[in-house]
């Protein structure tokens, strides 16, 4: 499938590896269980593309990790 444009609701996630005593492993989060949507859900870093903050999609990436895992 090709994609033609971009959907004016973009949004990104992040593919966090890390190494744990050497295993190689999958940064996951928790969603705290007051959130309206998905409380209490396991999922990847990421979130909502800005164009006030994000030049690029990367940027968005970037800056929802930082937010969420600091």
């Amino acid at each position: 499938r090709s994609v033609v444009s971009a959907h004016e609701k973009r949004a990104a996630v992040v593919l966090p590896l890390c190494t744990i005593q050497g295993v190689p492993c999958l940064l996951l989060e928790k969603r705290a269980p007051h959130l309206r949507a998905h409380p209490d859900e396991v999922c990847l870093p990421g979130g909502m593309y800005c164009q006030v903050e994000d030049k690029s999609i990367v940027q968005t990436c970037l800056r929802e990790m930082r937010e969420e895992i600091g």
